[in-house]
């Protein structure tokens, strides 16, 4: 008798609901990736509340790459789930473009996120028991897609980020930077509108890191992405669009980024007149 196979769990995925649309007027969201409205997140904290932020408003613009930078505990990761429609706000409205996730609830924003929105953790989080292609492959088969398209999808996600010749290999045989860009292709498999990165760089050496960064950039030009990176990272910072930095539950421009296009153009920045804080 051969040698026993090992079992792999089967995972059932659920369908996926038709979305439903809170619709911003066009002339509102013109160029907008995303706009936030009095958001502000509250938490229980023993008798009383703790307030990370309150009636924040602020414009992410299409094509920028914004670095989002602050000390630890200010509510930078909080933010990040808000605007990726991981978190629910206390109060206040988030719009991609023309429509309003705050509105989507259930199926309908689990679908939107896998459809529009990637995401890269500082944890790649990737499925130890299942190959690098079959890690990039999971969120286009909860899409819905056929076993074979997905495949066909993924490798060409591997071959992006240099991993062609990876796709069998499981986590536990790649080194943390060839894990963290499987994250990266897994978050890019279904080509999302935006990408958020929550420290991508945070449990890697200089030297990996930085070529992480800069396929970041990389893949930011060439899929048209709208970025937000969390990092604590000064020289990753220095190279987006915009900094911007969260303190006291306030949002000011910190910098201008090294690769300010986006900035140059007006991308991101205050209407004449508006004194809200933009992003």
């Amino acid at each position: 008798m051969g040698p026993k196979q090992r079992r792999r769990p089967v995972f059932v995925f659920p369908a996926v609901a038709k979305r439903e649309r809170t619709l911003l007027p066009e002339s509102e969201s013109a160029g907008v990736a995303i706009r936030t409205v009095g958001l502000t997140r509250r938490y229980r904290s023993g008798s009383g509340e703790l307030t990370i932020f309150a009636d924040m408003n602020f414009t992410v613009h299409c094509g920028e790459r914004l670095a989002l930078v602050g000390d630890s505990g200010t509510g930078k990761t909080t933010l990040l789930y808000l605007l990726g429609g991981l978190d629910h706000p206390t109060s206040g409205r988030i719009f991609y473009g023309q429509t309003e996730i705050t509105a989507l609830t259930g199926d309908a924003l689990a679908d939107f996120r896998n459809r529009e929105i990637g995401f890269v953790w500082q944890n790649q989080s990737l499925l130890p028991e299942f190959t690098a292609l079959e890690n990039v492959m999971m969120p286009l088969l909860v899409r819905g897609e056929q076993p074979g398209t997905a495949a066909g999808q993924a490798r060409a996600r591997l071959a992006d980020v240099g991993l062609a010749d990876r796709e069998t290999h499981r986590a536990g045989e790649l080194s943390g930077g060839e894990q963290q860009r499987v994250a990266l292709a897994r978050a890019l498999a279904g080509r999302p509108k935006v990408l958020f990165a929550d420290e991508p760089t945070g449990n890697l050496d200089a030297r990996t890191g930085a070529r992480v960064v800069d396929l970041l950039e990389d893949l930011h030009r060439r899929m048209g992405l709208t970025s937000i990176y969390v990092t604590h990272n000064p020289e990753f910072a220095a190279r987006a669009d915009r900094v911007v930095r969260l303190a006291g539950g306030t949002l000011t421009d910190d910098t201008r980024g090294a690769h300010a296009g986006a900035a140059e153009s007006g991308a991101g920045m205050p209407e004449s007149g508006d004194t809200r804080t933009h992003v």
